[in-house]
């Protein structure tokens, strides 16, 4: 088994050779679950990817894993926020053709107030 201090440097020396800043340990299983999360990878797997367990009885280690462990990247609020706007636009354009098609007499399309 290797020490906690041979791992690092070993750690270390895979991202040199991959042209890549060094990072801690710790830091690179936070980044390995907020890329996750934000590839769409249900909590539930990012939890068991990483090893999270829950003595038995508890709650499950998901929502552990996405309180500790995931973190929002750069721009994600904004995009957020457009997705949210995109939304609610839609949602009125839809709730305005159910009014109009109401207006013509159809009762079983009549927007229910």
């Amino acid at each position: 088994m290797l020490a906690l201090g041979q791992l690092q440097k070993r750690a270390r020396r895979v991202w040199l050779d991959q042209g890549l800043e060094p990072i801690g340990l710790q830091d690179s299983r936070h980044t390995a679950a907020t890329w996750l999360d934000h590839a769409g990878v249900s909590p539930k797997v990012t939890s068991v990817m990483m090893g999270h367990q829950v003595p038995q009885g508890r709650f499950g280690a998901a929502p552990i894993t996405l309180r500790r462990y995931t973190h929002v990247l750069p721009g994600e609020l904004e995009r957020a926020r457009d997705r949210l706007d995109a939304f609610l636009v839609e949602r009125e354009k839809e709730e305005d053709e159910t009014i109009r098609v109401a207006k013509l007499g159809f009762p079983s399309l009549q927007p229910s107030l």
